[in-house]
């Protein structure tokens, strides 16, 4: 018999049984009650009643002690995304730039126990660290200067504040009297990127259908998954959540975690936890999703 995956069934649901699904995904394990549900989507008894019923029908809840949801059936329930014009349109995915970890090199080595007395943003410990901390609030972020002359910045949001901390930096220095050849060539080390995919993802079946994977649940809850194009590694939990690491680009991290999303959902590895408007449960992901959007 066929998988449950490989099956192309596609269960019609109202709008308020898409509804009362986003309400029971965003909270499995909670028995629900009908006052309860209809205080959450501001309709009245009867129409969450019915409602109900259909996801019911589909055998998507079970009631030994108020409404819940079925996880054994209800993980097979996908989003189809509507193709617009031959394509996927943009998933309704949030990616954000956490962290970028950008380095320059000076041409000449720096005094860095003279820094630290003429800059009250800066913390020189040689004992501890052979590195200058110094500090900037805006853009904020946190470098370590080396007496070689190399700093390295971290905790910008993105490229354009990891350069501009570090030229910062430099003319800071200047202006406070410490002699200084031209400016740094800056270039990005790691941009660290998360994204929410606002659906479970199932890690094992993830593990067991794509390459470069490694999943050791006992010893840590996320999925690694290597990127060859763009290169990038990927911390992927089952709640959805992805953290991207290793991309030089902002638009390389963002264009690994949309590869990735497509990727889940053609596969059919990921569930919706939310219906995005428009669009209707269902089982299977129809193509066509190679299509990635270009950043």
């Amino acid at each position: 018999m066929a998988g449950l995956k490989d099956s192309f069934i596609q269960p019609s649901l109202s709008e308020m049984g898409a509804e009362l699904l986003a309400i029971f995904q965003k909270r499995p394990y909670e028995p629900r009650s009908l006052e309860s549900l209809a205080r959450d989507v501001g309709r009245n008894a009867e129409e969450v009643e019915a409602g109900l019923r259909e996801l019911e029908k589909l055998g998507l809840l079970r009631s030994p002690e108020g409404y819940a949801l079925d996880l054994a059936k209800a993980k097979a329930i996908g989003i189809k995304y509507a193709p617009g014009e031959g394509r996927i349109q943009r998933p309704d995915i949030s990616i954000r730039v956490e962290n970028v970890v950008a380095s320059g090199k000076l041409d000449h080595e720096l005094d860095l126990q003279f820094i630290s007395r003429i800059a009250p943003s800066a913390e020189y410990r040689p004992e501890v660290f052979p590195g200058l901390v110094y500090r900037l609030r805006k853009p904020k972020s946190v470098s370590l200067i080396f007496s070689s002359g190399k700093i390295v910045c971290a905790g910008a949001k993105s490229e354009r504040q990891a350069k501009m901390a570090i030229n910062k930096i430099v003319e800071e220095l200047k202006m406070k009297g410490i002699v200084i050849a031209g400016n740094p060539a800056v270039r990005i080390d790691n941009i660290v990127a998360s994204a929410d995919f606002r659906g479970q993802i199932d890690l094992e079946g993830m593990a067991e259908s794509k390459p470069r994977t490694i999943y050791e649940p006992e010893q840590f809850p996320a999925l690694i998954y290597r990127s060859d194009d763009p290169k990038a590694v990927m911390l992927v939990f089952s709640s959805g959540r992805v953290i991207c690491s290793g991309a030089k680009k902002e638009r390389d991290a963002k264009r690994a975690l949309y590869k990735l999303f497509y990727d889940l959902a053609e596969s059919n590895l990921i569930f919706r936890t939310e219906p995005t408007y428009g669009m209707m449960p269902s089982i299977g992901i129809p193509s066509p999703m190679r299509d990635v959007p270009q950043l």
